[in-house]
């Protein structure tokens, strides 16, 4: 790397890069919808906003993370796919949360994810039942992996710096 070009700055700059594909790719989506006559309800744009900016904070702390354990771990990235897989498929990404039956649909709670994407879900459609929501809980952990990211960038950075 370049001396004046730090592995953060790779990070921050590769973290709004996915934040302007996305967004764009949304706004395309949202024109498509309403050439098929498929209204979505935007008058909770901003809560959708609040909850793409805090996903994307939420991200680059896990990118920090994620860059330490690589530099220093190795072998722990397969372990880490894994890990992620199971994170995606129980984050209510792919299936409405609100369907799964009552023992697990708290366990499925734990997962920060599920709380971003149901407010966003909640926004475009506020029929949708978001009795289970707690942004709060997400925010928390936004917080956590942000500063434990931070964390470890600034244990690490040195060596990161020193090794080519």
């Amino acid at each position: 790397m370049y001396r004046s070009i730090r592995h953060i700055d790779v990070i921050i700059a590769r973290s709004f890069l996915e934040l302007m594909i996305y967004f764009v790719t949304s706004v395309l989506l949202l024109f498509v919808l309403f050439f098929f006559n498929i209204y979505a309800n935007l008058e909770n744009i901003h809560i959708v906003l609040f909850c793409w900016v805090t996903l994307f904070i939420f991200s680059f702390g896990v990118a920090l993370i994620m860059m330490v354990i690589g530099y220093y771990g190795g072998e722990v990235s397969k372990i880490i796919t894994i890990f992620f897989t199971i994170l995606y498929f129980t984050s209510g990404i792919v299936y409405p949360i609100h369907i799964i039956p009552e023992p697990y649909f708290s366990y499925l709670l734990y997962n920060p994810f599920i709380h971003n994407i149901e407010l966003i879900r909640h926004a475009f459609a506020p029929n949708y039942p978001a009795y289970h929501i707690d942004i709060i809980y997400f925010l928390k952990w936004m917080f956590a992996v942000n500063f434990l990211g931070l964390l470890l960038y600034k244990f690490a950075e040195r060596d990161m710096i020193r090794s080519k």
